[in-house]
């Protein structure tokens, strides 16, 4: 008896192609070797370069997914590459690090912490956070003026879509994220 085999080239995806420091991106590929690591790279210009920001196993039929959050960076479009560790195949696809807000988890209940993350704001100002416009909290943004921290869900947040919201206090810069409980 004769088995037919299909060789499939390596190829990913990841589920969004921009997005500000902290967004959570899935990554799925296929065309690896089962069961061999494969780690996803930030800013990989070349072999070995790049920062790992996620790790997974390809599975029985060469296929991975994982996911990991973009690091703290500049704006700008950075290149991520899929490299399977034993195979060394790599595929790559391009990320837009931009301005904006991110909340990990964006859907979560009352009272719990999510991360906010936000990128685009004036060095070292106070950024207000608002809950659906009411002041929930402030932060310090960082010299490249970002902001990363936790903030809890005000415990009286009823079911359905809200507004995070960050105003920077010195520059007047404001971003927006949606929240689900």
């Amino acid at each position: 008896a004769n088995d037919t085999f299909t060789v499939v080239a390596p190829g990913s995806l990841l589920n969004g192609t921009s997005g500000p420091v902290g967004t959570n991106v899935s990554v799925t590929g296929h065309g690896y070797v089962p069961g061999e690591t494969v780690n996803v790279r930030w800013n990989a210009s070349g072999p070995g370069q790049g920062t790992i920001v996620a790790t997974g196993i390809a599975g029985g039929s060469g296929v991975i997914a994982t996911g990991f959050a973009v690091p703290a960076t500049g704006n700008g479009v950075y290149p991520v590459a899929i490299v399977g560790a034993t195979s060394n195949y790599v595929t790559q696809n391009p990320y837009t690090a931009s301005n904006g807000l991110s909340l990990v988890p964006a859907t979560d209940a009352p009272g719990q912490n999510s991360t906010v993350n936000g990128t685009g704001f004036q060095a070292n100002e106070q950024v207000q956070l608002t809950w659906d416009s009411t002041p929930l909290s402030a932060m310090t943004a960082d010299a490249s003026g970002n902001i990363s921290g936790v903030v809890t869900i005000p415990a009286n947040a009823t079911p359905g879509t809200h507004v995070l919201g960050g105003s920077g206090q010195s520059s007047g810069t404001t971003f927006t994220v949606s929240a689900t409980m």
